[in-house]
Parts: structure tokens; sequence; C-alpha cells
């Protein structure tokens, strides 16, 4: 049976081309437009490479410095090495990492082999359970140890974008570059990282010494904390223990406290602020305003055109129910008839929201932030952020709620017509 649909929705195609065309571009540009907002929820909030952990991972960034009195305060863009050290070793914590963007001047250089001119790079200074707590792919090597980072050891870890740029290879450990004018080792060699995964995108890594600063102030500083837990539904239990740690720590300090109002935060929330605390609410409501003004007003509009086509068929449609047919039966034959037109709509919308992404995913993936984080990582997009099974399951629910919404309204309207009256229309 569902054959026939097809096959007739086919015919009636052919036989109606202006309004197959207009019908399956329209469905095509709204999935389009759909599937490009997953696409950039799905590599800010999904899980890939290196941040497979994302949803186990709890954040504490940006908290508030106090004064005792508790009139004044200002955020930081991180916590002090105190702090960071404090966090270590709770009851539910099952890594942690520790990350410094570390950016000096005009930016961080290194000295070609055997030329006079230098390249930018952008680095990132950090603990050994950041390689824990992100799954890098190594190609050469290994990540350093406790001791290189407790030493600030003159050793890195590079991407293989960069190995490949100083060295025409990847297998380069144990070889020399001159980082701001200081000789580092490469001891290991990674698999990019793109810029769409700012927290972890880098061209090289280096132990969290590697640059000793004065702690000047007792809570604040520019260390970003990343903790997992071994299930997910442990991460309440570590909340609570992050904020009994600093709890303790601000009951003795005579100087500064530390205030996390949220903190903790999920990794989620965390990519939603700035330096003040995200209003999750009002993000999670502009996306769902986004995701209505994409789907209902296309499925308005072919709600009209299905209209219209309607009574085109109402005498078709009493003929049939004259000769036994019923009203499921039409309605499956309808749905099917739309749902094929609404799949090759949602075949166009596919490869034009690859077109979009792959050309404007650079400034696409930070709407949310509003700015555009400087750095010197490719944009890379890799097949498992647009070739994976939750952005094709999207693509069928889209598809399925266009075609479930433009068809129901006229469908049931011309269904319920009696049968002489729906001959009768244009006898």
């Amino acid at each position: 049976m569902i054959s026939i649909y097809i096959n007739q929705a086919w015919t009636l195609m052919k036989q109606h081309r202006l309004f197959t065309s207009i019908y399956v571009i329209g469905t095509g540009l709204s999935i389009a437009f759909t599937m490009t907002l997953f696409i950039v929820l799905y590599i800010k909030f999904g899980p890939i490479y290196p941040e497979y952990n994302r949803e186990r991972i709890l954040v504490v960034g940006s908290g508030v410095t106090e004064d005792i009195p508790g009139q004044y305060s200002f955020p930081g863009i991180g916590v002090s090495p105190k702090i960071a050290e404090l966090l270590e070793g709770l009851p539910h914590q099952e890594h942690i990492a520790k990350v410094v963007n570390y950016n000096i001047g005009s930016g961080n250089r290194i000295w070609l082999p055997g030329k006079a001119k230098t390249v930018k790079a952008t680095s990132l200074l950090v603990n050994t359970g950041f390689w824990k707590v992100f799954n890098f792919r190594f190609i050469t090597g290994r990540p350093f140890q406790k001791n290189a980072v407790a030493s600030g050891l003159r050793q890195a870890v590079i991407s293989e974008t960069l190995a490949n740029r100083i060295f025409a290879s990847t297998d380069v450990v144990g070889r020399d570059f001159s980082f701001n004018g200081e000789e580092v080792k490469v001891i290991g060699v990674v698999q990019d990282a793109s810029a769409l995964t700012p927290v972890t995108a880098a061209d090289l890594y280096l132990p969290l010494n590697y640059s000793h600063q004065k702690e000047v102030w007792d809570v604040m500083g520019n260390i970003k904390v990343y903790m997992t837990v071994a299930n997910a539904d442990d991460k309440p239990l570590l909340r609570e223990e992050v904020r009994k740690a600093v709890n303790k720590f601000n009951s003795g300090n005579n100087r500064q406290k530390l205030g996390l109002h949220e903190l903790p935060e999920e990794y989620w929330v965390n990519s939603l602020r700035l330096f003040e605390d995200p209003d999750v609410k009002a993000s999670i409501r502009n996306i769902l305003y986004m995701l209505a003004a994409l789907l209902l007003i296309p499925a308005i509009n072919l709600c009209g055109m299905n209209t219209s086509r309607m009574d085109e068929r109402m005498a078709e449609i009493g003929v049939r129910k004259a000769y036994g047919a019923t009203n499921r039966s039409l309605f499956c034959q309808l749905f099917v008839e739309n749902l094929v037109l609404t799949f090759l709509g949602g075949l166009i919308g596919l490869v034009l929201s690859y077109l979009i992404v792959g050309t404007g995913i650079h400034w696409l993936v930070f709407l949310f932030e509003g700015y555009y984080p400087a750095t010197t990582v490719d944009y890379r997009l890799t097949p498992e952020v647009l070739f994976n099974l939750p952005l094709f399951g999207a693509i069928l629910l889209v598809s399925f709620m266009l075609n479930l919404i433009s068809i129901l309204i006229p469908t049931y309207a011309a269904l319920r017509r009696p049968i002489i009256q729906s001959m009768q229309t244009k006898r």
C-alpha cells in the first residue's frame, strides 16, 4: 500500500511542477536553517573531539572576589592557584584539569628552524589532569608528567599542524624549538583540536608552572578548573563538596572571599558565560524562539498551500469515499504524499545546511557569545560533527514535524466534509 501511495505522490509531483518546486524549496530552506542551528548547538554542547566528557564536567571559572565587608566585588577570568589546589582530591572528583590561556603581549612567537621569520601560536598552560579530563589522540609521544608541571620544565605537547609547520613531520619527539626566545623540547604530538572547542584548542600545550606568576590575590587568578565525575549522577555531590571546601576557605580568610554564585556549573552553562552569570533561562528561551520561527512560520505557509491543493482534490476525495475509502486510509495517502515532498525538501535542506555551516562556521558558532576569540587555530569541521546519528535524527524529526503540522489541519477539514459536498466541489 505504501508503494502505491508513493507512486501516486510521484505522479502528482510531475503534474503540478510549480507547486512541487515551491513546496520542496520552502521546506528545504526551513530545514537548512534549522539544521544549521542544530549543528551549532551540537558543536557547543555535544561530545566532540577532544571534549567527549562534557556531560560529566563541572567548571569553576570566573568566580567573584569580595572583600570582607562585602562592599566591593568584581568578577575574575579564573581562580588563583590557591583555590585551584583547594579543589583537588574531592571525594566524588574523578579528574581535575587546570587550564590557563597563555598569550602574552602581541602574541606568542615560534622561530622556524633555519629561517629568520616567526609564526604566531596559541598556547595553553595545563596540568597532568588536563589529559585525562579531555581525550586527545596522541600521534607520537606522551603528555608531560607531574614533575614537569611542578618544576615548570621547558617541555611541550604540540599539535599535528604545528609539528608539520615547524619540522615538516610529526615524528619529532625529543626535538627542540624556540618559543618566545626560549628552547622548548617536544615530548608529544596530538591530533589538532578545532577552534570550535576554544577550551582545548591550541597550537602547543605547556606545563602549568611554565610561567611563574606572583599570586597577588588570594582567590582571583587566571586558572579555569574542569572537574569530571565518574557518573553524571554524582555532579550534585561534587558541587556540594566544592561549596563546602570554598566555605571553609572563606571562613578562615582575613582578606578576601570567593563568591561562587552558581559555580561549579555544567559545561554547557559555562559555554554561555562571558564575565558574568549567564542568563540560562533567557538563552534557552531564545533558542526555542528561533526553533519556533524556523518551524512554525514555514509550516503555516505550507499549511496554506496544502489547503489550496486540498480544495482542488475535494472531488477526488469524495469519489474515493463513495467507493468505500475510510478517512484513515485517505489520511495515510495524503500524509505519505506530503511526506515524500517533505523528504525531498529535507535532502535539499541537509545539503544547504552543510554549505551554510562550511562557509560561515567561524562566526555562526559564536552567535551566543557575541565575540570572536583570538586564536591561530583553524576552524576545522570534522566528520563526527557533520555526520552523526543525533544530527540525522534531528533532520528526520524536523521533516516529520513539518509534514505533520502542514498536513494535519487541511486534511482534517477536508475529510470532515460530507461525500455529496465533496463530489460537487468544482464540478
